[in-house]
């Protein structure tokens, strides 16, 4: 297994596939959230999680995947 963390995987992810990712995090510091969404995150959690918060950041992930394949699709 490499050694590697949060950051460098979401980097490698990003590179091969086009995949949003919810990072979730029980620390709430704003350099951190920066620096997820940096390095890919489409959104960020703090633990614990509510319900209600995830529903709508995956609601807000597939209305976004729908536009992106509709343009596509025009294009």
């Amino acid at each position: 297994m490499l050694d590697m963390d949060a950051f460098k995987l979401l980097e490698l992810v990003g590179l091969e596939m086009d995949l949003p990712i919810i990072m979730l995090s029980a620390y709430g510091d704003t350099n951190l959230v920066k620096m997820g969404i940096t390095h890919g995150t489409c959104d960020y959690l703090l633990k614990p999680v509510r319900i209600e918060e995830l529903k709508n950041i995956w609601q807000h992930v597939l209305r976004k995947q729908n536009l992106t394949s509709k343009i596509t699709l025009m294009h």
